[in-house]
């Protein structure tokens, strides 16, 4: 197994790390009072299918109140007792309130089997804020098991959600890219009518969140998620460096892989 820094706070000092603790994909969370959180895809899958097969586990203050009712967008708005994206937050309150957005904590991300080669897992590591490892629930809450951002899901593919939020904007546009073959309006259109809908579904989110959370924590992980898909445009990447349809190593400095596969040469930088 190998591990790499996606921070862009180095990691100085020596990690140790036994492997075989992180088995499973998805995000885990080393405090530096000693507590260690597991949020693998398979325990998330689990507790959120537990909440929404059994409303009796959800407190009644969340199953009478209309704010947790789900978004006026949805195509379930008339059969769903809450949204079906908020209980992912829910088995993690109780640690992560505690915690706010700013306070540091060590992030170790294992990716999905398609996205690591058959020979090797590669370990992402990084020291990082509480806001930004918590961008793996806000992104996974908003296009995994929203109703309306699972339309989105598959560009999202082969994100490492401890990344900075523009390098995800851009790896997002590249999928977009490709998956259209390059076609531009039909871009267009799709980054706009998501920018949309997920403009909608994180504002309700959001509003849910504030009733439930006394830190800052998930709340800034879930503006960070926002702004990374209201950026997704062609409009709005030069803004932010990033040249959508040429290539060059300026800033990379040679660090990037160049997918060859990709209709628009992207220059996609992975550490």
């Amino acid at each position: 197994m190998h591990h790499s820094t996606t921070s862009a706070e180095a990691v100085r000092a020596p990690i140790q790390l036994e492997f075989e603790k992180f088995s499973q994909p998805g995000l885990y969370l080393v405090f530096d009072d000693g507590l260690f959180l597991t949020l693998t895809r398979d325990f998330i899958d689990g507790m959120t299918r537990s909440y929404l097969e059994d409303p009796s586990l959800l407190p009644l203050s969340v199953r009478t109140n209309p704010d947790y009712a789900p978004c006026s967008i949805c195509p379930q708005k008339d059969t769903a007792l809450i949204c079906h994206a908020i209980p992912t937050v829910f088995p993690f309150l109780d640690n992560l309130d505690r915690f706010l957005a700013h306070d540091r904590v060590l992030a170790i991300f294992r990716p999905e089997a398609t996205q690591a080669s058959e020979d090797e897992v590669v370990l992402h590591v990084s020291r990082t804020s509480v806001q930004r490892a918590l961008q793996h629930i806000s992104i996974l809450s908003l296009t995994h098991y929203c109703e309306v951002g699972l339309a989105y899901s598959k560009h999202f593919a082969g994100i490492v959600p401890l990344m900075d939020p523009f390098a995800i904007v851009e790896r997002v546009y590249a999928n977009i890219y490709r998956d259209l073959g390059g076609d531009l309006p039909a871009i267009n259109a799709l980054t706009a009518r998501m920018r949309d809908q997920l403009d909608d579904t994180v504002r309700c989110q959001m509003a849910r969140l504030r009733l439930i959370c006394r830190s800052d924590a998930f709340l800034n992980a879930f503006v960070n998620t926002h702004i990374i898909t209201q950026f997704v445009s062609l409009e709005k990447l030069p803004a932010i460096g990033v040249a959508p349809t040429e290539h060059s190593h300026d800033k990379c400095q040679g660090r990037c892989r160049l997918s060859q596969a990709s209709a628009s040469n992207r220059c996609r930088t992975t550490s």
